[in-house]
């Protein structure tokens, strides 16, 4: 799925960021909602902010708190109060991936007039710079190899279909490996899942238009469509893009088609963001009976999904469908 003289995404997702307003908000959500141990937490200076992160159906999911003691809090130059403001106290809020080929993609990203910058906010105007390991947190265990550098950009909101971020080190990161191996999919603490995720199906990102938004996949990652129609939860028309290699990662491209969560989201934030997160799942009665269980709220429902209230979940809504994106692809829908 290489794209033509530029570079391509790797596929599955690296992880999913959501901006978050307190540490404790996080691990009480993560702990609670995805019964997996937290792997990772505290301060990084180089970001100026506190994380956790968690691994679930494949990914990781990082809860950022932004330093605010400095003014502004902000991420890569971009402004983060009307994530932190949201109902909840926060919002999912990018995507990841690591790339191959980095320069020829930030050259295409130019020729779409999308802009890009460093971790500390400054503009990339040439070719994307790349340092050598990052300062770790006081006391972790992760070592990187010798003479290990990444290259990494974080495209603006206003310019495409939210931000993203795109990675291309020499290796992959210390302690990711092996992180994606789908014949341990419990990767927690109890011998079983209670939700019984299965793996990622795909991410929902809030847009003012999916055929442009679908476009500028095809475009510059070379990305498929597999589907197109209604989605009921998020009141919205879709398009569904798959990008990267192999079985890829999907992208559920909403356009709100009423008043709906959707439509919140682009009036809330100005411009597409991150909007959920699904996945994959074995049993619905069995995520209905864990998510009551912990006391998380529904914000829809159908016969084949639920989604979290954000406000019960740190912001964020996530999914969980026994009608997974790939299983679609599968039956020759897409």
């Amino acid at each position: 799925m290489k794209g033509k003289n530029v570079g391509f995404l790797e596929s599955p997702l690296f992880h999913v960021t959501q901006i978050i307003d307190s540490l404790d908000s996080a691990f009480d959500s993560h702990r609670r909602l995805f019964c997996r141990p937290v792997f990772y937490v505290g301060y990084w200076d180089v970001a100026s902010r506190d994380a956790i992160a968690t691994i679930v159906g494949g990914i990781v999911i990082e809860g950022m708190v932004p330093d605010q003691r400095h003014g502004s809090p902000s991420f890569a130059g971009q402004y983060l109060s009307p994530f932190l403001n949201a109902p909840g106290g926060g919002h999912l809020h990018s995507l990841a991936w690591y790339a191959v080929g980095i320069n020829d993609l930030a050259n295409e990203l130019r020729k779409k007039g999308v802009r890009f910058v460093e971790t500390n906010g400054e503009l990339i105007t040439g070719t994307v710079p790349a340092h050598g390991p990052i300062p770790v947190v006081p006391g972790s265990t992760m070592r990187y190899p010798p003479g290990w550098t990444s290259a990494v950009l974080y495209t603006y909101f206003e310019d495409g279909p939210g931000l993203i971020e795109l990675c291309e080190p020499s290796s992959r990161h210390p302690g990711i490996k092996g992180q994606r191996d789908p014949n341990t999919p419990v990767q927690g603490d109890r011998e079983v899942d209670p939700l019984g995720i299965e793996r990622v199906s795909h991410q929902t990102v809030a847009v003012p238009d999916a055929e442009a938004a679908a476009r500028f996949f095809e475009d510059i990652f070379n990305g498929q469509r597999v589907y197109a129609g209604e989605s009921e939860t998020a009141v919205a028309r879709t398009v569904i893009v798959r990008v990267g290699d192999g079985d890829g990662s999907f992208l559920e491209l909403a356009e709100p088609s009423g008043p709906g969560p959707v439509q919140s989201d682009l009036d809330r934030f100005g411009h597409a963001v991150l909007h959920a997160c699904t996945f994959k799942v074995a049993d619905l009665g069995a995520v209905r009976e864990h998510l009551e269980r912990e006391e998380f709220a529904l914000e829809s429902e159908t016969a084949t999904t639920v989604v979290t209230d954000p406000l019960g979940a740190s912001g964020s809504r996530f999914g969980f469908t026994t009608t997974g994106m790939a299983d679609l692809t599968a039956d020759g829908n897409g």
